[in-house]
């Protein structure tokens, strides 16, 4: 019988005490996953961290308190583990783990690598140590409610780079406080800002601003005596805003001045954060209710949710929703708390105001009622039991590895409901390497698409080398038979090629370079395609008229308005397949118009999916082309349409096509619509739910009743919503879907109830979370909606003279 020590056998025990881990954060995962390593019997941890501690963090991580505010993370979770096991030898390092003090030998020191991190550069680098180490990596991860853990084996595994991720979702607190640079920042602070106010405090969404920012190195002192804080306006304190708030009954012009004059001028005095930014500019209410605005301003124009008001107009918002906020907290009485719901009108009027008040101060655009909604529904909270559980998770799994059962190894995910075996857990094997990973490949190999005679050689090294492919400092040769040295790493040697053409050094066409980053001992051999940008020619043109068989009567629909329109003749095996019109500044598909074939319904699913090359360059042919795989960028691609990599960051959105291969028979015909051209981020369940049902209800309903050709156009409103990838605005979400088929010889003799919908009827639909069931409407009520709609001229024409039916000629016959 085996001997056991506590709940493990004693050589597995033996070997915890020897075994020498390394842990790479100590946020929320870091501390209960240390908290978890000792009391399994782990003695030798050493643990890196860069961050100090916030007040925010003390709501879910548990081993610091009040009096740890501002001292190092790594070095306080080490004394506070030390308490749950004396024994342990913990080393804390207050550092940042990409510092080149932290090699391949550092790594080899340590028999499991566990990251409890939240950064994807620093995710990357520990993934490219550890593999040059081969040294297990125990990767995790959580978002809400939702958490990762999986390991990561050089050889035997997926890397951690193996497979695109989806952009992250949370943000530093000293961005939300400080220095916010997106719209979603100041989202992301306005609904804090409505839980501080009237709702459940929480430390973790703190408003004020942060002088703990590591970035702000200023004079504590010197600040306090420069920053104003008048007595007409509440005479501010560093106190809670919750109390400060109820001191002045929460007075709507005290709160504006206070959140938008005296914060912000307190901001200001942080001197060292706005060298290299824009500073923000302080609001006050006496000034602004000074000067007059038009009523458009004030009030808007079109419909509620699209306004896009002036800065009175959303101060007035302000005062409106805060006192009507007021109201409500009194009506419940002392000690009242009110929820935040984005479907509450006053609560997300607040948002609405507050945000776009702080987007104004901060020099961004301010974004509508509707864009400000979209946005604040998907901000992902951290949830302390979620970490507490993945943390369980990496220890068992670094168990199994020490224990050599590196086969019982799972990736295990944790959902936010139980699936249809009612499991919250759910284990999955893991992945073997993918072979084309520019990472883990045996000789990684990249093919990069770009102008030569355009890209300079810092924009090789920060855009491409760094941010896209995450090296930390590297060092290019090109192979041209003398090893020139393009990029070193030694400071000063190669800088002043920073401003040079790559063609001033004889990169072509085939030309490769050797990429080595000796911190991460890696090597990449870089393949440089050159191409260069023509935006015309080809199928690619100012009209339809190459692709004009597939509109009615020849007619192409009228009143739909974008910016930089491409109205591309969808080409697929040398034939025409079906039109449409892209909005290349939107990087989306405004409609796709397409003569429909009697269908099975049967989707292609082995297709994969293209792109438009003569939206890259002239010198393409015009027809539709494979993507290049998640080895290979091309920025001529990117600057001119949509990529996969674009939908990899929109987890809450599908690939909706315009034109559904459903409604095709031609194998060709349904592969052609497999184009990003022609998909549109449709919200999933719309997707999966009532629009496929409709997709399916028109193909039913023109395969039986139709008796010529049938017309369809399907196109979208838009919101002012973008699908962001990193800090670029990639691609328009729309606000409506919408489809008419136009069918002008049918069946006479159909039923009533199907016979009212000929020769034309229509559909559209909200593009929203909630509320998107597809509404069928005649045309003209289409076309009248869509006059409402941003992007849209009162001319809107889907057919010409609206379709008009064959079968009065043919009553003779």
């Amino acid at each position: 019988m085996a001997q056991l020590v506590g709940p493990l056998r004693k050589d597995l025990a033996d070997s915890l005490s020897s075994c020498r881990v390394l842990v790479v954060g100590a946020g929320g995962i870091g501390c209960e996953l240390l908290k978890n390593l000792v009391l399994t019997g782990f003695k030798n941890i050493e643990v890196i961290d860069l961050d100090t501690i916030d007040v925010s963090n003390l709501n879910r991580q548990f081993l610091f308190q009040k009096k740890h505010v501002g001292k190092s993370k790594s070095q306080v979770a080490k004394e506070s583990v030390l308490r749950f096991c004396p024994s342990a030898s913990i080393t804390a390092y207050h550092d940042s783990i990409m510092n080149p003090d932290y090699n391949v030998e550092f790594f080899r020191n340590f028999q499991l690598v566990m990251n409890a991190l939240d950064n994807r550069a620093a995710r990357n680098h520990v993934n490219r140590m550890c593999l040059a180490a081969d040294i297990p990596l125990i990767e995790s991860g959580t978002a809400g409610y939702l958490g990762q853990v999986t390991v990561i084996k050089k050889g035997q595994t997926e890397c951690y780079e193996c497979q695109p991720k989806p952009t992250q979702k949370t943000f530093p607190g000293c961005t939300i406080r400080n220095t916010p640079s997106e719209p979603i920042h100041c989202i992301v602070w306005a609904k804090y800002l409505f839980n501080q106010l009237f709702g459940e405090e929480d430390a973790d969404q703190e408003v004020s601003p942060d002088t703990a920012d590591p970035e702000a190195a200023w004079n504590l002192a010197d600040a306090a005596a420069r920053a104003t804080a008048s007595d007409q306006d509440g005479d501010i304190k560093r106190v809670s805003t919750k109390d400060w708030a109820r001191s002045t009954g929460y007075d709507p012009v005290k709160l504006f001045n206070k959140l938008f004059k005296d914060d912000i001028m307190y901001l200001l005095t942080m001197d060292k954060l706005w060298k290299k930014r824009k500073a923000p500019l302080p609001l006050d209410w006496a000034e602004i209710q000074q000067h007059a605005c038009s009523q458009e301003e004030a009030c808007g124009t079109g419909l509620k949710d699209q306004q896009v008001l002036g800065v009175q107009g959303y101060a007035q918002l302000f005062q409106r929703s805060v006192e009507t906020l007021r109201s409500q907290l009194t009506e419940k009485g002392d000690g009242a708390e009110l929820v935040w719901d984005k479907d509450d009108p006053p609560a997300m009027d607040f948002v609405t105001a507050a945000a776009n008040l702080r987007m104004n101060v901060f020099s961004m655009d301010m974004k509508s009622r509707f864009d400000v909604k979209s946005m604040a529904g998907n901000i992902i909270p951290a949830i302390a039991t979620t970490n507490a559980v993945i943390a369980g998770l990496i220890v068992l799994e670094g168990l199994k590895i020490l224990n050599s059962d590196f086969e019982q190894c799972r990736t295990i995910f944790l959902n936010k409901q139980p699936n249809p075996r009612k499991k919250l857990l759910v284990p999955c094997a893991l992945d073997p390497p993918n072979p084309n990973c520019y990472v883990c490949a045996s000789k990684p190999e990249v093919t990069v698409k770009l102008n030569v005679h355009k890209t300079f050689v810092l924009a090789l090294q920060d855009k491409i080398l760094k941010e896209k492919f995450g090296m930390v400092a590297p060092d290019v040769q090109i192979e041209d038979g003398k090893g020139t040295i393009l990029i070193s790493s030694e400071e000063g040697e190669t800088e002043a090629n920073n401003n040079k053409f790559l063609s001033d050094f004889g990169i072509r066409n085939g030309s490769r370079l050797q990429v080595d980053d000796f911190l991460q001992d890696y090597t990449l051999l870089v393949n440089v395609i050159h191409t260069s940008l023509r935006l015309a020619g080809g199928t690619v043109s100012d009209s339809f008229k190459e692709c004009s068989q597939f509109f009615y009567m020849h007619t192409a629909p009228t009143g739909i308005r974008g910016g930089n329109l491409k109205r591309i003749c969808q080409r697929y095996g040398d034939k025409l397949r079906y039109a449409t019109l892209y909005d290349g500044s939107r990087r989306l598909a405004l409609y796709s118009a397409y003569t429909f074939k009697k269908s099975d319904g049967q989707r292609r699913m082995d297709t994969p999916w293209m792109y438009e090359p003569q939206l890259v360059s002239a010198d393409e042919s015009g027809n539709m082309k494979v993507l290049p795989s998640s080895g290979e960028t091309d920025q001529l691609l990117e600057e001119s349409q949509a990529v996969l990599a674009d939908y990899d960051d929109a987890v809450e959105y599908e690939r909706g096509p315009l034109n559904p291969d459903q409604h095709q028979a031609d194998n060709q015909d349904k592969a052609a619509t497999y184009t990003l051209t022609n998909v549109v981020p449709q919200i999933t369940d719309l997707f999966e739910g009532s629009w496929a049902t409709y997709i399916d209800m028109v193909r039913r309903r023109l395969n039986n009743f139709c008796r010529g050709s049938a017309f369809v156009v399907t196109g979208v409103t838009v919101s002012g919503v973008t699908i962001r990838r990193g800090s670029e605005e990639r691609m328009a979400v729309p606000k409506h879907l919408w489809s008419a088929y136009c069918c002008p010889r049918f069946d006479r003799n159909s039923p009533y109830d199907v016979r009212y919908m000929f020769p034309t009827y229509a559909a559209y639909a909200l593009n929203e979370i909630a509320g998107h069931s597809v509404t069928e409407v005649p045309l003209k009520a289409l076309e009248t909606f869509l006059k409402n709609q941003t992007g849209m001229d009162k001319s809107v024409s889907i057919f010409f003279k609206d379709c008009v039916s064959e079968n009065t000629h043919t009553n003779g016959k």
